[in-house]
């Protein structure tokens, strides 16, 4: 697997468990306490599943002359994922320890949105779409 294909798998996996996360945090607002029974459900009822295929990569010179509607799927209304992140903290008095734990994590929440519907013209070259300057 290329290095470039890895790192976006990673992405999606990294915010598949911030989701999770996030799930876990919404529980625990509500009931200090929940099964894990309770626990596994919220997660599977929102958990993101992502299937990505298709890579490609390599230099920019090699896309410079396909159109930007070649490598981007235009926007045509349908529904997106959106996600707002979160931090969620933790404190416990540990009483026969003396201490405070302190625990802070990443979490997030992803929800279906109405997507854009873009009228502008998709087919230009994909170079003049970006912030690649010259060198």
């Amino acid at each position: 697997m290329p290095h470039e294909e890895t790192v976006v798998r990673t992405t999606y996996a990294k915010l598949a468990y911030a989701v999770n996360i996030g799930e876990i945090h919404q529980a625990l607002s509500k009931n200090h306490d929940p099964s894990l029974a309770e626990l596994e459900g919220r997660i599977a009822a929102k958990q993101l599943k992502f299937q990505l295929s298709n890579f490609a990569s390599g230099p920019t010179s090699a896309i410079a002359k396909h159109n930007y509607a070649d490598l981007v799927t235009k926007p045509d209304g349908q529904d997106v994922v959106d996600v707002g992140l979160g931090t969620y903290s933790f404190r416990e008095d540990v009483e026969e320890k003396r201490e405070v734990r302190e625990t802070s994590e990443t979490g997030a929440q992803a929800r279906w949105a109405p997507g854009q519907n873009l009228q502008a013209d998709w087919n230009v070259l994909s170079l003049a779409n970006c912030c690649f300057a010259p060198v």
